[in-house]
């Protein structure tokens, strides 16, 4: 549930991120999580599968930039044109 939550958190910071007026579906969410973060890369993948859902996010890859530390980082959004 711990990754469910942060995926839950990452969508809704990336949805802040995102302009008002125009919104369009996002192809690509890049993070950087560091590996003393308490989540794996896989884990984080599925759990942001399950939490993008029915969200602008819903198809978009998840790249995750693996890094030192404790850190979840939002890097990048991509959305489409």
């Amino acid at each position: 549930m711990h990754e469910f939550s942060l995926a839950r958190n990452l969508v809704q910071l990336a949805e802040r991120s995102l302009p008002v007026e125009g919104r369009r579906p996002v192809k690509t969410v890049t993070v950087r999580l560091g590996a003393l973060a308490g989540i794996g890369p896989e884990s984080l993948a599925t759990a942001f599968k399950l939490a993008s859902a029915g969200t602008l996010f819903e198809c978009a890859r998840l790249d995750i930039e693996q890094a030192e530390g404790n850190e979840l980082v939002l890097v990048a959004l991509e959305v489409e044109a």
